[in-house]
């Protein structure tokens, strides 16, 4: 996990070589730092996943929305506060089947019951 108050997106696009052993990570996308001019989430975002075959999530309290293989929605890049949190597809399985079931969950979820 990274926080350091905006600039998430420059740390992780120059954390290359740590990216290809890591299994998972998480960060904070707001609407400050390299948020505001130099990144957005969806560069980010395909960067992990193409390049780095993670799947990505934002992160709730109880539930999470993926965000990544064929979820993305042009809104998402909207700035407000969330944490994204991203699991290795090939070096993280258990983890990724975990975030997929609690994923199935908030999707069968009603909204009021947020």
């Amino acid at each position: 996990s990274i926080d350091i108050e905006g600039y998430d997106a420059s740390a992780l696009m120059g954390a290359k070589k740590v990216l290809n052993r890591t299994e998972y990570l998480e960060f904070e996308y707001n609407w400050m730092g390299d948020w505001k001019k130099k990144y957005s989430l969806s560069r980010v975002i395909t960067m992990l996943e193409e390049t780095f075959h993670f799947a990505c999530y934002f992160i709730g309290d109880r539930e999470v929305w993926r965000i990544s293989h064929g979820c993305w929605q042009e809104h998402y890049s909207i700035p407000f506060w969330s944490n994204v949190g991203c699991v290795s597809v090939p070096r993280a399985p258990t983890l990724l089947t975990k975030m997929e079931h609690v994923f199935q969950k908030t999707l069968a979820t009603n909204v009021s019951d947020l």
